[in-house]
């Protein structure tokens, strides 16, 4: 007997929530009809980077290869969103540094 999916993981250092969920809930996020769905929720202030709705109508092998194939959307995600932020902190710093520098600059009145 396989074991029941988990109510979260963490993928890539982050918690996603994971929900059995009607056909019809999916339906109504979705729009169309879906085993599972992944719901990014990085831009938002959750303390889930992200759920993952699965149909709980079907079987619980389905379940899984339904969970695996939305982790693999998860993963493309949230690396996506880690790379992005981390290029957008190194900007910020170096404009930070720049501003710091050109303040030396004025102050030694060399600007």
């Amino acid at each position: 007997m396989r074991k029941s999916i988990p109510k979260t993981m963490v993928v890539l250092g982050y918690r996603i929530l994971i929900e059995k969920s009607s056909p019809k809930e999916i339906e109504e996020e979705t729009g169309k009809r879906h085993d599972a769905f992944w719901l990014s929720l990085l831009e938002g202030m959750s303390q889930f980077a992200g759920r993952i709705m699965i149909d709980k109508s079907i079987s619980r092998f389905k379940q899984w290869r339904a969970l695996w194939h939305e982790v693999e959307h998860a993963i493309t995600d949230i690396s996506d969103w880690d790379l992005d932020k981390r290029q957008m902190e190194e900007e910020i710093e170096g404009l930070c540094l720049d501003c710091g520098k050109n303040r030396a600059k004025e102050a030694k009145g060399e600007v």
